[in-house]
């Protein structure tokens, strides 16, 4: 019996390639491979999984009048429908605000695009949030161009301190907190920066900040736009997950084999081993024998 040669990088790039041709981002398939990873993990760094969760109303946002499309957009929330045509339409980029803080923004429009039908019509308002796996934390509403407005973490700080409490920095005097205009100016740059609440609460940025390695620079050596630490970890732990799955293949090989044998009527001479999606999960897939094998979290062929 023969292995054949594995090539998953390749069918990882070709995967995430089709699912943002299928979600209409077509750019981002033309992309050098190293963009397009970047572009998928940003893609599913700000991807909100649709799931029943608790709303909850910051004290500001109660003292509000009515705002067109806020109770339609909350009640999808909590009901667990799918909040992504509300986010933003380069969803695919990097976003500072989430970066820096990991608050999302939403549209509040309550019919579709008319000329792109992936989201709903862009409003006027916005509503800023923060959400969890199972909370829905509605912070404030506002204007574009309300990205850096640090009265937003003031409102997270105030009512739900649980939230930023792993990024509370104990001992640090505070400082003067910066300007909206010098935080835009520093996000552009790709600089880290802690916040500063109003009774002198040190949070280092809850959304991760931002990397200042390599991982800034493009395919040709050129400055990116600056890279989310978040995103580029998960782009360094996606390729070293790629690599041990192809080692845990290679060394479990014949193991495969029996297997694929006693599952099936499959008696050629070659194995070759694939990664494809399954049931919505990104599976090993024998090509010849049609077999396909679950991935664990470590990285491995889940038998």
């Amino acid at each position: 019996m023969s292995l054949g040669p594995l090539h998953f990088r390749d069918d990882w790039l070709s995967l995430i390639r089709s699912t943002l041709r299928e979600q209409g981002f077509l750019p981002e398939i033309f992309l050098p491979d190293i963009e397009a990873e970047f572009r998928w993990e940003n893609y599913a760094r700000r991807l909100v999984e649709p799931r029943t969760r608790a709303v909850h109303w910051s004290a500001q946002l109660k003292g509000r009048g009515a705002v067109p499309g806020l109770q339609e957009l909350l009640a999808k929330a909590a009901q667990g429908a799918n909040l992504n045509p509300h986010q933003s339409k380069a969803i695919t980029t990097e976003d500072p605000m989430f970066n820096d803080w990991g608050i999302v923004h939403f549209h509040l429009g309550t019919a579709m695009d008319a000329v792109d039908t992936r989201f709903v019509e862009r409003s006027d308002l916005l509503l800023f949030a923060k959400v969890t796996s199972d909370g829905f934390y509605a912070i404030e509403v506002g204007p574009h161009g309300s990205w850096a407005d640090t009265s937003l973490v003031e409102v997270i700080h105030s009512n739900w301190p649980e939230l930023l409490s792993r990024h509370r920095m104990h001992g640090i005097m505070p400082g003067a907190n910066w300007t909206d205009e010098e935080r835009l100016e520093l996000r552009r740059a790709g600089i880290t920066m802690m916040t500063v609440t109003n009774d002198g609460t040190v949070y280092a940025p809850p959304g991760g900040g931002y990397a200042t390695d390599g991982w800034n620079r493009d395919y040709r050596g050129r400055r990116r736009p600056p890279t989310a630490v978040d995103t580029s970890y998960a782009v360094s732990a996606r390729r070293r997950s790629i690599r041990s799955l192809e080692l845990d293949v290679r060394n479990r090989a014949a193991y495969l084999e029996r297997v694929i044998e006693m599952l099936v009527e499959y008696r050629g001479r070659c194995f070759l081993y694939a990664l494809a999606h399954h049931s919505g999960e990104i599976v090993v897939r024998e090509s010849y024998s049609g077999v396909v094998f679950p991935i664990d979290g470590r990285g491995a062929v889940a038998i």
